[in-house]
């Protein structure tokens, strides 16, 4: 447990880091809301799709169920937004510097939005898959454990 709390710790330093300094030339108040702003709807959509992801999927234990859907959010709210955050950053800093056109700001969001989408089609089918896995793991242990009881 401790690895994972590391990893999610180091993942979300990286967003922050990249996200901060793809948005050159903004304000540092902004930079702050834009960055707290971008992780709360990563984190709202990465929820939205766990929820959808455990569709079908029954734990044994109602805070076995808590705990894997925060762990899983966690990871993957930083994961989605290492990959959002610093290209609409990026987006946002060229936007304030008038460094692009607006036709093409509406084609990069209108990419954006495809990659995201994809990206949490195949996100809902590889958090169902993780689910499945820990439940088998913890079936296969709890009937190894009840194997090398004594039964009277």
């Amino acid at each position: 447990m401790f690895l994972i709390i590391i990893t999610i710790i180091i993942i979300y330093l990286i967003v922050l880091v990249w996200t901060w300094h793809n948005l050159s030339g903004i304000e540092h108040g902004k930079k702050i809301i834009y960055t707290i702003v971008g992780l709360i709807i990563m984190y709202i959509v990465t929820t939205i799709t766990f929820n959808i992801s455990k569709t079908g999927i029954v734990y044994e234990d109602p805070q076995m169920e808590i705990d894997i859907g925060n762990i899983l959010i966690l990871i993957f709210a930083g994961l989605n937004s290492l990959i959002v955050l610093p290209y609409l950053s990026k987006l946002l800093s060229r936007i304030n510097d008038e460094d692009i056109e607006k036709n093409q700001v509406s084609k990069r969001i209108i990419v954006i939005i495809v990659v995201i989408v994809l990206c949490l089609m195949m996100e809902s089918g590889y958090l169902k898959d993780i689910q499945n896995g820990i439940l088998n793991v913890y079936e296969t242990q709890k009937n190894i454990e009840n194997t090398i009881k004594p039964q009277f």
